[in-house]
């Protein structure tokens, strides 16, 4: 038993004993790293790009779950997508007519437990994508879209579990630690206007996180668990003396395990008003309580799916903003274990 990515947790299947198994269960984690790698060789270098920093998108959630274990291997992929259609100024919810912004990504993940008790994520943001429509002016008869897309920015962390779940102990807690690498373009322009620090594919600056994760088994069989996550995203300042607010988020999840994982979680996030210099920026920063629903299942060949969602409940913004309406994200990803993970990527 597991825990995947926002804490939500699968069983690892048990593979059949053929000969046909055996041998796909080698060739399985060969693939999937080999896609891994395409892809982030693939991106391209004129036009990187880092997940939005919207309420409810996708800011590499799997660093919100527990160390891997030793000898471990974890690869996989997700793609979600937010819609920022929502115009709220402070609480109060006001007509978009013609507003819209959309946000979308696909992630490579890679996760590896190195020594006992001690692992190392890896994300990077593959392809993302940002879109935003104005109404049309006065006397056009048209309105404005402007987007950019690309591959994205990379982030690395380090875990470390201090407690370890096991039949005498109901308990976990892992701690981390890391850093998002600014490899995205920060001065994408359109008709040689740079474009706002919301549509650029990167931040040009480098960002530290961190997490806590714990959990508890709600009762005797097992079937239900308690988690809750926490982590801090400290942005830093890039070359135009931008800095995005700081990201505080808090998710308190309860997990029902069967033959379909259910997961049900409230997550309180806090972000900060970003600053040009030492001046803030109108219109920026917030608290938000989300609701996030999930579900996961586990296929054969050690593969487990992953489908979440988060929906604004409560919302109270600095000035008027666009913010969530929804999002969705779908991960995909692979378990290999310490000696059949590692012959078959690095061996053959």
């Amino acid at each position: 038993m597991s825990v995947g990515q926002g804490g939500l947790i699968y069983i690892r299947g048990t593979p059949p004993n053929s000969l046909r198994t055996k041998y796909m269960r080698r060739i399985y984690p060969t693939v999937l790293a080999a896609a891994f790698l395409i892809t982030a060789l693939a991106m391209p270098s004129s036009s990187r790009a880092q997940t939005c920093s919207c309420a409810g998108a996708a800011q590499f959630g799997s660093f919100e779950s527990p160390a891997l274990d030793h000898g471990v291997l974890r690869l996989g992929m997700s793609y979600s997508t937010t819609d920022i259609g929502t115009l709220v100024d402070v609480s109060d919810e006001l007509d978009a007519s013609g507003l819209s912004r959309e946000s979308w990504s696909l992630m490579a993940e890679m996760g590896y437990g190195f020594l006992p008790g001690w692992s190392l994520d890896i994300v990077m943001s593959a392809y993302a994508g940002h879109s935003r429509s104005n109404p049309p002016l006065p006397g056009a008869g048209f309105g404005q879209t402007l987007s950019t897309s690309g591959g994205g920015d990379t982030a690395v962390m380090l875990k470390y579990a201090m407690f370890k779940e096991n039949l005498f102990q109901p308990f976990h807690l892992s701690l981390g630690a890391g850093f998002k690498a600014p490899l995205g373009e920060s001065e994408e322009a359109n008709n040689g206007i740079t474009l706002a620090e919301d549509l650029q594919p990167g931040t040009g600056a480098w960002d530290g996180l961190f997490m806590a994760y714990g959990s508890v088994r709600a009762n005797r069989p097992g079937t239900l668990k308690v988690d809750l996550a926490t982590s801090l995203k400290r942005n830093g300042e890039n070359d135009r003396d931008y800095r995005l607010g700081d990201i505080y988020s808090a998710a308190l999840g309860l997990n029902y395990l069967g033959p379909l994982n259910v997961r049900g979680a409230f997550r309180y996030r806090r972000t900060g008003e970003d600053k040009r210099g030492p001046w803030e920026i109108p219109n920026t920063g917030g608290s938000w309580l989300l609701f996030e629903p999930g579900l996961s299942i586990a296929l054969p060949y050690e593969i487990n799916v992953l489908l979440t969602a988060s929906l604004p409940l409560y919302r109270k913004l600095t000035g008027t903003q666009l913010t969530t309406r929804y999002s969705w994200s779908l991960t995909v990803f692979h378990l290999c274990g310490e000696n059949e993970g590692l012959r078959s990527i690095f061996s053959r």
